[in-house]
């Protein structure tokens, strides 16, 4: 799946709540259940700077090494991720796997910093991942596009080049059923949001629509996805 090429950088004057279904993905100054090798490395950093709570560049970059060393980003790294680049000063307090009482806090990222971690938060895998994550990427998607414009720009790219792809395996003879199929699906899936997030999430895939539609040239009927506006 395509999502948004752009690295997802979009937001936000701050959206307060959650980001995704999971209590773990809630924008609420709190991380819990980080890996052990990623909340070591924060130990680590906490340590270098003797308990100031402020992340250095040099620090940011370990941090994304230890948190991109297996390749992937898991749902309590996303959070990580999202509270330390918010857009505000706060404190993010963040507790161990297996080990709540393990927890240690930092400051929200700024300058250089925050915008190196929020370019491993944001490649296209993670966008690709949010689209097959139902209801909760959808929520996601909807919060990094309120985060900045950087962001909402990427989330939007990503996501005209996947419904271009969709709409490049649809046709005739099948109804142009990959396309209409997706649509149906992220409305299904949108329903069961509560009404705020819903209605930022079915802008954000209304819009990609009809950005993508003109730039295919008009060719996708407008019954298709008109009903969303």
């Amino acid at each position: 799946m395509k999502k948004m090429v752009a690295a997802f950088i979009l937001y936000f004057g701050i959206c307060q709540g959650r980001v995704g279904a999971e209590p773990s993905v809630l924008v609420d100054g709190r991380v819990n259940d980080l890996n052990p090798k990623v909340y070591e490395a924060l130990i680590k950093i906490d340590e270098a700077t003797k308990g100031s709570g402020v992340l250095t560049t040099s620090a940011a970059q370990f941090l994304c090494e230890e948190i991109n060393a297996d390749q992937q980003i898991d749902t309590a790294e996303t959070d990580l991720l999202v509270e330390m680049t918010v857009d505000r000063s706060r404190l993010v307090r963040i507790s161990k796997k297996n080990a709540p009482t393990e927890t240690v806090t930092f400051g929200t990222a700024f300058g250089t910093s925050r915008q190196v971690l929020r370019d491993l938060l944001l490649p296209q895998k993670t966008l690709d991942s949010l689209l097959a994550t139902g209801a909760q990427g959808w929520r996601q998607l909807a919060f990094l596009s309120e985060r900045s414009p950087a962001d909402a720009a990427a989330v939007q790219t990503h996501l005209q080049q996947y419904i271009t792809a969709l709409w490049g395996q649809s046709n005739l003879d099948n109804k142009y059923q990959p396309l209409r199929g997706f649509i149906k699906q992220a409305d299904t899936d949108l329903q069961t949001l509560p009404e705020a997030p819903h209605r930022q999430a079915q802008a954000v895939l209304y819009q990609a629509l009809v950005q993508a539609d003109a730039q295919l040239g008009d060719v996708i009927p407008n019954v298709f996805y008109s009903w969303l506006k």
